[in-house]
Formats: structure tokens, C-alpha cells, sequence
């Protein structure tokens, strides 16, 4: 049977169509089912936890320890960054649902991974078809390495400007562009943080090689945004940038790019040095096909160019401000590297046709990518984290004990409160905010006698300085000593310990070497947090004020030298 040319071709037509709606569809809904589960993890491994670190600054501190509101509360730079729609998420968010649950925060973190998702999957099917562009997605929204941005809501700041910058991106890709849209989430994009800058620049890129000259006010507009406010306000905290940044750059380029590799494969487990060697052998591999294909008369396409330009800038820009916990290998950092290195791949590939080994092949490593990601990193991450939260429950938990008298600036610095992640956190503007919006959630004084050694000692630092525990010189002298308790150093540690009821005590030595003074309420014998240092033949006083727990302070002192050494201690 002879078939024409043209019921040919209308056949062709027809089974194109045919072949091509079932699988988008079916992308669409498995894609679905994926989002759904980074949301669920997002959501349910959030609520387990607390605020964290920069949390605190966004909540309680902007623009710095003493807020004094204002436009400063948006346009104060965050470590050098354009934050003001990150510091309007947490204002929106706290007035509407206040500070006692994590479920908003968590929601609305999980719901920007997802667009992050949405969109490298669209960017990446359009380049190499929807099966790689759901493998890929996946990748990316399941990301373990990047457990910083799943876990920590501050990292809203960098997924608000990766899910904006690519959302830029595909509307400026279709055929008929959006330029307006595109203009305005870029302006979103650098407003979330300086990460909206490598974007912008790609997005110049991208109009410069479609010779869409007309249009680069598209990019210009938020880089503008940008200079102005740097202008304006950015230059008020110090830069990180150095000659000595940017002498080491190609190192830095070169960390972040096998680092990214390591993350996408799932192989970045172990130590950080394990991490880059991994990635480097994986970034071999890539470099020995590349060169193989490029012998073959393979020829890349030049939209790659777009997300390398983000990319390399991203990176320049990151390594010539570097600062300790600007590392290469950093978890926040990881899942703008993986979605930018997944799209460069999707360009490298094209529009390949995998077939069924091809596609059960993809199947597979990407399984074996998620799962290496979710078991080990997203677990180290999340265990990290959930013992941060205890201490951050526990010396919130203390200062809320001590309340009444805490000085409005204590501040919970890491020598105070144990724990280096709670130094946004003054008593005064603590006490304003949860007065004003709901209490976070803390522990009562009953899990914080039951909370691990560390974390009591954490709040008995906290409570002795909520309590004003610390001795002070005084001219009052012992008129008798028959009411007095004496305590004795031990040769290999601290005396035994001595309970104090409220009310005034003058503490006292005659001679001998200095001497420690320890207070403790909920650490065990031996832990106590030491207040101050008596100076021998002086008179000192303390105040014990009653507060809202029933529980004795034990005191106990510790000498400075090898010397035995005696303390009085009378009640007044």
C-alpha cells in the first residue's frame, strides 16, 4: 500500500501530538507528587524545630542589636545584602500568625523549594525533555547537601532569589516574553539578597543573545535597584572584599563547582575534603565525555551560556567577599549550585532521546541520588539543628524564669548562653516582641532539669544573669561569723556546695589565692557557671532575688592556683 506524502505527514502530525500530550501530562502529575513530598519533609522536620541564628536578627534585632524601626527595619543590609522582602516575609508572617508556631515559616519556605522545582523543571525540559526535567527537579527540591535551606528559614532569603531569578529566566525564554513579569521578580530576586545579581546579569546575557537589545532595561532596572540601595544603604556595613579574596578565586571557582557536583550526585558525604575529591573525579568524568563528544563534532548550544554567566558570577561574586562560613562546600550554598550546574547539563544535552534503558537508567541514579542526599545529609542537618533547638528552648526557657529582673541587654552571646547561634537575642527586645506577638516555644523548668548536661549549664549561665547573681564589692563588714557556712577548695576541683535561699549574703576571704565563685540550678555537681572571682581580704555582696521557680541556688567556689583556699559565706 502506497501512502501520499501528505497523509503522511498528517500522520506523523498526529502521532506527535498523541505522544507528546500523555507524557506531559504525566509529568506534570509525578512532578506534583514530588513536590508534595519536599513540602512534607520541609513542613513536618520544620515544626520539630526552632528559630536559628539569623532567624533571631530578622525577628527580634533589625537593623542591628537595638532596632529603631523604620524603613531601616527592610533596608538595613543582612551581611552585606539587600534583604529588605526577606525582613518583610518574617514582619508579614509574625503579625499575622505571631511567633508560637513554625508551621507558617516552614510553609512558606516549603512552598518556594517547590517553585525553585517547578521552574528547573520547566527550564530543563524545554532543553532536554520532561523526563530528564523531573529527574532533575527532584534533584533539586529533595536536595540533602542543602539541608540549610530546607531546614533553616533564614535561607528564605537565597531559595526566595533562586525560585524569582528562575522564574525571570523561563518567562524571558518563550516566545512571546513577559518582559514586565520579568523585569519585577528579578527586582524580587535582588530583593531577597544579593544573589538576584548573578540573575540579572544572566538575564542581560540571555536578551544580548536572542540580540533583544531593546529589552536589557529588563536587567538593567534591578541592577539599578541594587546600586541605589548600595549606594544609599549597603556601604554602612564593612565589605569582605580583599585582594587576597580575590587572588584565590580560581580555587574558590573550582571548590564550588565540584562541590555542586558532589551535592547533585550524592556524594558529598564524610569530610569536606572527601567531598572535593568525589566531586573532582565526578568533574573529570564530566571533562573526558565533554571532550569526547566535542571530537564527535559535538558543538554546545550558546544558551548554555546564560546559566554558566549566573553561575560564575554567583560564584565570583560569593568567593571575592568571602568570610568564614562563606565556604565553597557551605549547605546554604548548595542547592543554587545544583539547579544552576542540572540547567547548564540540560543545555549540554539537548533534546536527547533516552530510550527505555536511557530512562530506567535515569530512574535509577536519580533514586540513588535522593536517597544518598536525604539519608545522610538531611539527617546529619536535621539532628544538628533539632540539638540547636533544645538549647535555644533551654536558656530561652531560663530567661523567661528570670524575667522580672533580667536587664533588657542581656545578650545571649555564645560565652552566655553556650550555644553560638543565639546572639540575636537581647533580653529587652526578646520580652517586647513575645509580649507583642506570642510566645516561642520554650522549656518549662522541668525539661530543662531533664535537658542534657550542656544545655543545663546553658541555662543556669543564662538564669544566673537573668537573677544578677554576680558579687559586689561592699563596705559592710562580718559583725559574727556564728551564722556563716565556710567552704573549702577541693585539691582536684570545686567545694562542696552550699544552698542559698533569697535574700542578701556577704561573701568573704581572708587570705589565700583567688578564688571562683560557681552558682548552679539545673546542671549537676560540678557544673556550675561561674559569676565572678573574690578578691582575698575584700567584702563582697550578693543579692539572691526569689523568681518564678522555687529551687535554691547551690554555691560553690573553685581556687585559681594549686592552693588550698577557704570562703565565709553569711547570710545578712
Amino acid at each position: 500500500m502506497v501512502i501520499s506524502p501528505g497523509a503522511k505527514s498528517e500522520a506523523l502530525t498526529r502521532r506527535a501530538a498523541t505522544d507528546r500530550f500523555p507524557p506531559s501530562a504525566l509529568g506534570f502529575v509525578l512532578l506534583s507528587v514530588v513536590l508534595l513530598a519536599s513540602i512534607s519533609v520541609v513542613v513536618v522536620l520544620g515544626t520539630r524545630l526552632t528559630f536559628f541564628n539569623d532567624d533571631w536578627y530578622f525577628l527580634l534585632q533589625r537593623p542591628g542589636l537595638e532596632s529603631h524601626g523604620g524603613l531601616d527595619v527592610l533596608l538595613a543590609p543582612h551581611n552585606s545584602n539587600l534583604v529588605f522582602l526577606t525582613a518583610g516575609v518574617y514582619r508579614l508572617l509574625v503579625a499575622i500568625f505571631g511567633l508560637g508556631s513554625q508551621v507558617p515559616f516552614r510553609a512558606v519556605l516549603a512552598v518556594t523549594i517547590a517553585l525553585v522545582g517547578v521552574f528547573v523543571f520547566l527550564l530543563v525540559s524545554k532543553r532536554a525533555g520532561q523526563m530528564m526535567g523531573l529527574a532533575f527537579a527532584s534533584i533539586v527540591v529533595l536536595l540533602g547537601a542543602a539541608w540549610e535551606d530546607l531546614l533553616f528559614f533564614a535561607s528564605v532569603d537565597l531559595v526566595g532569589s533562586l525560585a524569582t531569578g528562575l522564574a525571570a529566566l523561563w518567562l524571558l525564554e518563550r516566545e512571546e516574553p513577559r518582559r514586565y513579569l520579568a523585569c519585577f521578580l528579578l527586582v524580587c530576586s535582588v530583593g531577597f539578597s544579593n544573589v538576584g545579581v548573578p540573575f540579572a546579569l544572566g538575564a542581560g546575557a540571555l536578551l544580548l543573545l536572542r540580540r533583544r537589545l531593546v529589552d536589557l532595561w529588563v536587567a538593567a532596572v534591578p541592577l539599578a535597584v541594587f546600586g541605589l540601595w548600595w549606594a544609599i544603604e549597603g556601604n554602612r556595613q564593612p565589605s569582605h572584599l580583599s585582594a587576597h579574596n580575590v587572588e584565590h578565586l580560581p580555587r574558590y571557582l573550582l571548590d564550588s563547582l565540584t562541590s555542586g557536583l558532589a551535592s547533585l550526585t550524592g556524594v558529598s558525604r564524610g569530610t569536606v575534603p572527601d567531598t572535593y575529591t568525589r566531586g573532582r573525579i565526578v568533574l573529570g568524568t564530566v571533562a573526558v565525555l565533554l571532550i569526547v563528544a566535542l571530537v564527535r563534532g559535538w558543538r554546545p548550544r550558546a544558551s548554555v551560556l546564560v546559566p554558566m554567566i549566573i553561575a560564575v558570577s554567583f560564584w565570583c561574586l560569593t568567593g571575592a567577599s568571602f568570610t568564614p562560613g562563606r565556604e565553597a562546600f557551605a549547605s546554604r550554598y548548595q542547592l543554587i549550585d545544583v539547579a544552576l550546574l542540572l540547567i547548564i547539563g540540560a543545555d549540554l544535552l539537548g533534546s536527547t532521546h533516552l530510550g527505555r534503558f536511557g530512562s530506567s537508567a535515569l530512574v535509577v541514579l536519580t533514586i540513588a541520588a535522593v536517597s544518598s542526599n536525604v539519608a545522610d545529609r538531611l539527617t546529619y542537618g536535621y539532628r544538628f539543628l533539632r540539638e540547636q533547638s533544645q538549647f535555644v528552648k533551654a536558656d530561652l526557657g531560663a530567661l523567661n524564669i528570670g524575667r522580672r529582673l533580667a536587664p533588657p541587654n542581656l545578650w545571649l552571646v555564645a560565652d552566655i548562653a553556650r550555644n553560638p547561634y543565639l546572639s540575636g537575642v537581647t533580653a529587652g527586645r526578646f520580652f517586647t516582641e513575645t509580649d507583642a506577638h506570642g510566645q516561642v516555644p520554650v522549656y518549662t523548668p522541668q525539661q530543662i532539669a531533664t535537658a542534657s548536661i550542656g544545655q543545663r549549664q546553658g541555662a543556669d549561665n543564662v538564669l544566673a544573669l537573668a537573677d544578677r547573681l554576680t558579687p559586689v564589692k561592699t563596705r559592710m563588714r562580718l559583725t559574727s561569723r556564728s551564722e556563716c557556712a565556710r567552704l573549702r577548695t577541693a585539691p582536684n576541683g570545686p567545694s562542696s556546695e552550699l544552698s542559698l535561699h533569697p535574700g542578701a549574703w556577704l561573701l568573704y576571704q581572708a587570705d589565700g589565692p583567688g578564688l571562683e565563685i560557681g552558682v548552679r540550678r539545673f546542671a549537676p555537681p560540678g557544673s556550675s557557671a561561674y559569676i565572678g572571682f573574690i578578691t582575698p581580704g575584700l567584702t563582697e555582696r550578693m543579692i539572691v532575688p526569689p523568681d518564678a521557680i522555687s529551687a535554691e541556688w547551690k554555691l560553690s567556689i573553685k581556687s585559681t592556683t594549686a592552693s588550698a583556699g577557704g570562703l565565709h559565706v553569711c547570710p545578712v
